[in-house]
């Protein structure tokens, strides 16, 4: 069974314990360099000079340049190279072939999917950094550092009670052969989440053509019966738009776009309570959803998945049949009013190239992920008792550390990491993207609160004035993740980032399949994932 992630308290992610092997000793945050170079202006001195490796996705190393710098004003001993290294697979592929020789970098991004499969072949490779976290000088909330940024001095704040535990807790629970692995061995970075973004001009339109208001559409869209409603009455307002024919066979329109397909499913079943994975299974097979116990739950939902979108409601990020076509695009060109995507899609939901066409520049309100009030797909049932009808996807890139053999590369990763989330650089990081904040304190920041001010120098008025409006909107949707307790992750032991693809590949089949509405199909599609999948657990 899917976790959902609540928070708790630090105290019961962090256990109790310190590093004692490690070589630099206090010193002054504020002392000066010795003629060796090796004093540091921030918490520590250490008696040589460190190099370490970052790997990164292809073509973003360039934006650690600043953070680096930063870090480097406090620490000048300790040089971080951060290495452009593929997209994320490749760098899991390079990390897993090098792992049993020591041949992987300081740090590198990852998913708990990944770090799953070190821990299971490498397991004494990768670091457990739970004493760093607790070190009463070092650690979360210690001997933190002052650092310079654009010219001034800033005193950082690492404390560990400011941290989202719910973004600690997809680190510290591997499962690894049926048995939990103590310890923290991902810690994260850049975290997102999905929500609904709304053309608020198409969707004004459709309230005046159906007799009823904007703000009544709106409190429809909270759940996803009223979702479907919503659709139906968007194709009836708009025929020359929406058809009711499927997306395929309408130039990619439809009422709703899904960018992601496999977290469309992943995320209905955590709603719905149909049973996807479980790592505590006890016959040791964690997948789920082709179980003979769980099968029929299964078929049922990708039947009612494929009548609605025959019936041209929705359309996915690998159903539009349209090549070089993606899912925000569509929004963009208003062949959607509604889109579920995560925060990262914002910036392309209005088109940055059509600045002077006001035409093709709209408004966007951005709201909550819908609930489900009821098991929508059996004709409006009460939920099963597993069902986490709230629930929303916590995804993004986090780091992993290895084991270097040598204590002060490992001491100065750890505390490049530190920095780096430290609440002034991580209100930073998120400033420059759109990213969640990792800190509670980083939306009490004024480069927080200023993220959401259009530029008085703006290149691009019109595309501005709905950008930062819709920006505030889904920072103020983020937090109210957090405050819910909405975000989930499922289950991580090795092999299921692999899991994760075989369903999303079904869920992508099912719906292009010509028989996507016959269950005796469907089921037949359901037993080949179902065994891929079981495949890809017991590797």
């Amino acid at each position: 069974m899917r976790k959902s992630v609540l928070a708790m308290s630090l105290a019961s992610i962090i256990s109790v314990g310190l590093l004692v092997s490690c070589r630099p000793s206090s010193t002054s945050s504020s002392s000066s360099a010795d003629s060796t170079g090796t004093s540091e202006v921030g918490a520590y001195k250490f008696d040589k000079k460190v190099s370490i490796d970052f790997w990164v996705k292809k073509g973003t190393a360039k934006y650690y340049s600043n953070f680096v710098k930063a870090f480097n004003s406090a620490y000048p001993s300790i040089t971080v190279n951060v290495l452009d290294s593929g997209n994320y697979g490749d760098i899991d592929q390079k990390i897993s072939q090098g792992i049993s020789v020591g041949n992987v970098p300081n740090m590198a991004l990852t998913y708990p999917d990944y770090v799953s499969g070190y821990l299971k072949d490498a397991p004494n490779r990768v670091l457990d950094v739970t004493p760093y976290m607790n070190s009463a000088e070092y650690g979360f909330g210690h001997g933190d550092p002052v650092i310079e940024w654009n010219g001034q001095q800033v005193q950082v704040n690492t404390a560990a009670d400011d941290i989202i535990p719910s973004y600690l807790n997809d680190g510290n629970n591997f499962i690894i052969d049926g048995k939990k692995i103590e310890g923290q061995y991902e810690l994260p970075l850049s975290k997102s989440t999905e929500m609904l973004f709304v053309n608020r001009n198409l969707l004004t339109e459709v309230a005046q053509k159906s007799n009823t208001t904007y703000d009544v559409i709106k409190q429809k869209l909270a759940t996803w019966e009223g979702v479907w409603e919503v659709t139906e009455m968007m194709k009836t307002a708009m025929p020359e738009k929406w058809n009711g024919q499927k997306a395929s066979a309408n130039k990619g329109s439809a009422p709703l776009t899904y960018e992601d397909d496999t977290n469309f499913y992943v995320t209905m079943s955590q709603q719905l309570g149909i049973p996807y994975v479980d790592s505590s299974a006890a016959d040791n097979l964690p997948v789920l959803f082709g179980k003979p116990e769980n099968k029929q739950k299964t078929v049922d939902f990708l039947k009612f998945m494929g009548e609605k979108y025959n019936s041209g409601n929705f359309v996915t990020g690998d159903t539009i049949g349209i090549a070089g076509t993606y899912a925000t695009s569509l929004f963009a060109k208003e062949s959607s009013g509604l889109i579920i995507t995560t925060t990262a899609g914002l910036s392309w939901l209005n088109d940055p190239d059509k600045e002077g066409d006001e035409d093709h520049q709209f408004p966007i309100d951005v709201l909550s992920y819908p609930s489900s009030s009821k098991d929508w797909v059996h004709n409006e049932a009460d939920l099963p008792a597993d069902a986490d009808p709230d629930a929303v996807i916590s995804q993004g890139p986090g780091v992993v550390l290895f084991k270097s053999g040598d204590s002060d590369k490992d001491l100065a990763t750890w505390l490049f990491y530190k920095t780096m989330t430290s609440d002034f650089l991580n209100a930073q990081w998120v400033a420059a993207g759109s990213y969640a904040p990792i800190r509670y304190s980083v939306k009490e920041t004024e480069v927080f609160k200023g993220m959401f001010d259009i530029p008085a120098d703006s290149k691009k008025p019109l595309y501005d004035a709905n950008y930062y409006p819709a920006k505030k909107q889904m920072y103020e949707v983020i937090d109210q993740y957090g405050k819910q307790g909405n975000l989930f992750t499922t289950d991580v032991f090795p092999g299921s980032g692999s899991v994760r693809n075989e369903a999303g590949s079904l869920f992508t089949g099912s719906l292009n399949s010509e028989k996507n509405t016959d269950s005796d199909a469907i089921g037949e599609l359901v037993d080949k994932y179902y065994q891929l999948a079981v495949a890809d657990s017991t590797k």
